[in-house]
Parts: structure tokens; sequence; C-alpha cells
């Protein structure tokens, strides 16, 4: 089973994990670019091939970047009614996040989270 990880936000990064731990394929994501984007490919939407696991962090105030932002988590969430959502507390303080360095040398701040926390979903997700 693949795990797509998804860190949402202005710019949202996105990591495809096989079962190893291999990343598959990464990139980002403008909020207008969603509709028409590997988010929508079926075998990501399938629950069972594919597991997706986004972040999620509170947006405690509405200013117009915020409301944007929530505009982003919500259409993403729409797209994965089955997804896992992780607070980064939980991921990026995890040791095994910090020990998997992202697997190409050019790679964005939002990929790279993405994968890290695509790889700490895949070592600690329920047996199902």
């Amino acid at each position: 089973m693949i795990i797509l990880a998804i860190d949402p936000g202005m710019t949202t990064g996105y990591a495809v994990i096989d079962e190893l731990g291999n990343l598959l394929e990464s990139g980002n994501l403008l909020p207008e670019d969603l509709d028409n984007s590997i988010l929508t490919y079926k075998k990501y939407q399938d629950p069972t091939t594919c597991e997706v696991v986004i972040e999620y962090t509170p947006i405690p105030t509405q200013s117009r970047m915020n409301r944007r932002l929530k505009e982003v988590t919500g259409k993403i969430g729409s797209m994965f009614p089955n997804a896992v959502y992780v607070t980064p507390g939980v991921w990026k303080s995890a040791p095994i996040a910090k020990r998997f360095p992202f697997p190409f040398p050019h790679g964005t701040p939002h990929q790279k989270d993405a994968f890290r926390m695509g790889i700490h979903h895949m070592m600690f997700r329920r047996i199902k």
C-alpha cells in the first residue's frame, strides 16, 4: 500500500511513498492547482490501495491569509474523507522523522515535511 502525505498550505507539499519508505513522487501545489492535480488521481482516492495522511495545524485567527489557508485545508480534506490527520508536534518531534533525509538534493520545505510525515505515518500507523 502506498502513502500519500500532504502538507497543506499556501504552497502545499506532497509526497508519495511506497511500503518500504521509498519516495515515488513529490511536488508542490498552489491553491489554484488543487482541482487539476495529482490529488485528484483515482489511485489516491482508493483507501484499499492508498493511505492518506494530512498535517493538521489549527488556524487560530481570521486574517485574510488564514481564511485562504482554511479554504485550502477544507478542499484537501473533502478530497480525502478517510485521511488520517497528524499535528506537526506529533510527527516533527519523532526521532524517526529526523533520521530520514529527503532523497533528492533539491526539495522545498513543504516536500520534505510531507515526506517525513509520510515516513512517520508508515512507521507508527495502526495495523489494520
